[in-house]
This record gives structure tokens, C-alpha cells and sequence, in this order.
């Protein structure tokens, strides 16, 4: 029996949630299903852990930093200095990566990782690169020209589309209608089992909130010292913040000096300068966010874009942390079941929950419980994979 040959583009070569996603797929794929009988290759645009564990697996991994891919931002005149920049340098500098393309001409599937590939996906249909090609739907972009472009230019090129809510799903369907091709909804696959072996502050005695995020505004970052200066100076010593990502400052974010960003210091350098030192750890990019997660109590994500259900959120929870964020779907994150879900965004209140946890430890326990039964019923990577399996495979 001929082996199904299987082409999966990362753009985020495991320094994101996408690509830990992935990973995890096929993970699951590789070690419960037929793996004999597919031949998998996965072609990332950046070297990182992922590349070793793919080829443990027995998958072919290759490192490209020339894909081409475009993202939809907010600013339409972002957008038009982002496409003028795609046009002229980003799509020319992908042509080497784009003739290694049409060389695997024969693969039964590709698999598209993220949205922001839906150029990319075009161009394989107009060359009848891949049978069957899929659009893995992570994200809401904003509601702009841009965003239905690729929309509707991954609806033209894809035979099926993959959506880890419904959210995604009822986003797209607002902004181009209902495509006619497959759509499936297939959350996210996560792990459950992992050991403990590394902690971080083990004999901290304080509150230990996590922070899983490159600083972003639209996460929400800069939230955090907001939260924090909201708790009672008399019983701030009992809070410890720990953040894991690239503190990297944007331009114009609301209460930070812009001189910090001129002279390119960070966040860090920011929480320092108000006299927080002891109250904030940042410990930089990890290659293994789950030690971080390990050792917290519970992670915090006030998110701008109300979407509790990232992929730091889930992982969080698999390890049994309850979750403080900003939305309405109750899916993952449930107030008093498996953490604090604001519908809008107040730093007292979530200030008043953070001190009755602290008060009361114990319920750390409960939230335990109920935030890994939520993972196992959504999540499983078995029955994940085997959806994703079945989606591949689909005549």
C-alpha cells in the first residue's frame, strides 16, 4: 500500500501556540494511528526544540525562513505598508522556498497552519501543488478588506477548513458567509501527563500568578501592573508575578513613557522604575513554557481581544491552574470552576478574587480538579488527532 504523503507549513517553528498545536497532533498521530502507512514532513520557518522531536519521531522536519505569509492588523495603513512590503521583498525573497514547493508536487496533503498563509495556499491551487489542502483557523483578525481577502482566498485554494472554537468559525462566516467546502471545529490537543521536575520559587510561600506572553497590548500585558497596583500595599508582599516571553515594548502603549520604547528598554526595565522589583520576575523566552506552569498558582491572561482560550490557557489548565481572564465564552475559563472570566475588564475585582484565593489556598485544590476534567474532556490528544487523521484522509 503506497504511503500518504503529507506536507504541514509552520510558520512559528515551535516559538508559538500554533506550532506547539501541531507538534502535539502529530504527536498523538505518530504514536496511536497508522504512522506506518503516512510519510509526514513538516517545513518550519524558524529552528527551535520542535525540529529534534519531529525527527524522534520519525518526521521529516526542514528549516525555510522564507515562507511567505501575511497577516491582517487593524490600521489599514499597516496593512498597506505590510502588502507593499510582501509585494516587493517578502514574496521575491520566498522564491527558492516556492520551487521546493512545486518539487513535492505529489503530496496528498497540505496542511496550512495558519491563516496567514492563505497567499501561499493560493498560489499552491493555481500551481496544483497538494490533492488536498487544509487551512488550520487560529485566530480573529479585525474586520477589514484585508481580512476577508484571506478569507476568501483560503476558501478559493483549501478543500476543508479547521477551527480550534466555534468562534473562529462564526467570525469567518461574518465576514465572507458560509464557504461551501468541509469545516470541522477541532480544539486544540493537550498534553495531561506531564512530570513535575523543575520548579521556580519552591519556597516561595507568596500567591504566584503567570504570565505566558511575548508582552502585547492586545493580550494585554501591560494590564498586569494595572492589576497589581490595585492590590493593597499593606498585602502586596503576598503576591509574586512571573512572566515567560519577550519583553520587548510596541510603540504607544497608554501609561508607559514613550522615551522607554525610544531607547528600547522593556517591560521590565518599566516595572522596575516604579519600584516593583521584588513583586515581578521575568524570566525571558522558555523552550519549556510547562516548567513555568508548573510552578505558578494561577495564570493570568487580560487579554484585549476576549478570547480565553489560547493556547497558554489550555496547557494551564491541563496542569490543573485556574485561570484569571477577559471574555464571555465559558468553554475553557468559568468563574469559580475553573478560574475568573470578566466579560469587561476590571482590575478591583479581579484584585478582590486574587485576595480571597490568597486567603484561602485550599480552593486551589478544587480549581485543580475541575480545570484538568475540562482539558480531558476537550482536549485529548488522541481524539484530536484522530479527527485531524480523518480530515486529511477525507475522498
Amino acid at each position: 500500500m503506497l504511503k500518504k504523503k503529507i506536507l504541514c507549513i509552520d510558520i512559528e517553528g515551535g516559538k508559538g501556540g500554533s506550532s506547539r498545536s501541531l507538534y502535539f497532533f502529530l504527536e498523538a498521530i505518530s504514536r496511536n494511528f497508522i504512522f506506518p502507512q503516512l510519510d509526514i514532513t513538516v517545513i518550519c520557518r524558524r529552528n527551535s526544540w520542535v525540529k529534534k522531536e519531529y525527527e524522534n519521531l520519525g518526521i521529516k522536519c526542514i528549516i525555510c525562513e522564507h515562507i511567505p505569509r501575511f497577516t491582517s492588523l487593524v490600521k489599514n495603513s499597516r496593512n498597506i505598508y505590510q502588502l507593499v512590503l510582501f509585494l516587493l521583498l517578502i514574496w521575491p525573497k520566498s522564491s527558492k522556498f516556492r520551487k521546493k514547493m512545486k518539487q513535492m508536487k505529489n503530496f496528498d496533503v497540505i496542511h496550512f497552519n495558519h491563516i496567514s498563509l492563505a497567499i501561499l495556499a493560493w498560489w499552491c491551487n493555481f500551481k496544483n501543488i497538494g490533492n488536498n489542502r487544509v487551512m488550520h483557523i487560529r485566530t480573529i483578525p479585525p474586520k477589514n478588506i484585508f481580512s476577508k481577502a484571506l478569507y476568501k482566498l483560503a476558501k478559493n485554494s483549501c478543500n476543508s477548513f479547521i477551527y480550534i472554537t466555534h468562534n473562529e468559525k462564526k467570525h469567518l462566516h461574518q465576514l465572507i458567509g458560509v464557504p461551501r467546502i468541509k469545516e470541522q471545529i477541532i480544539y486544540n490537543p493537550v498534553k495531561s501527563d506531564y512530570k513535575k521536575k523543575v520548579f521556580f520559587l519552591k519556597n516561595d510561600e507568596r500567591l504566584k500568578i503567570g504570565i505566558l506572553s511575548n508582552f502585547s497590548y492586545d493580550r494585554g500585558v501591560d494590564r498586569t501592573l494595572d492589576i497589581f497596583e490595585s492590590i493593597p500595599i499593606k498585602q502586596r508582599h503576598k503576591f509574586v508575578l512571573v512572566f515567560a516571553g519577550n519583553m520587548n515594548l510596541e510603540r504607544n502603549i497608554p501609561g508607559i513613557p514613550n522615551i522607554f520604547f525610544k531607547n528600547k528598554k522593556t517591560f521590565s526595565d518599566f516595572v522596575i522604575s516604579k519600584g516593583f522589583k521584588d513583586n515581578f520576575i521575568f524570566l525571558g523566552q522558555l523552550n519549556n513554557p510547562e516548567k513555568l506552569l508548573q510552578s505558578i498558582d494561577v495564570l493570568l491572561k487580560p487579554t484585549r481581544l476576549n478570547n480565553p482560550w489560547g493556547r497558554d490557557i489550555l496547557e494551564a489548565l491541563a496542569m490543573g491552574k485556574p485561570i484569571i481572564s477577559i471574555g464571555t465564552y465559558k468553554k475553557f475559563v468559568e468563574s469559580n470552576k475553573t478560574g475568573f472570566l470578566q466579560k469587561i475588564y476590571n482590575p478591583n475585582k479581579i484584585v478582590d478574587w486574587l485576595l480571597n484565593l490568597e486567603s484561602n489556598k485550599n480552593n486551589l485544590e478544587n480549581f485543580s480538579t475541575e480545570c484538568k476534567n475540562r482539558i480531558k474532556m476537550h482536549c485529548s490528544p488522541n481524539i484530536a488527532s484522530k479527527k485531524l487523521l480523518n480530515l486529511w484522509l477525507q475522498k
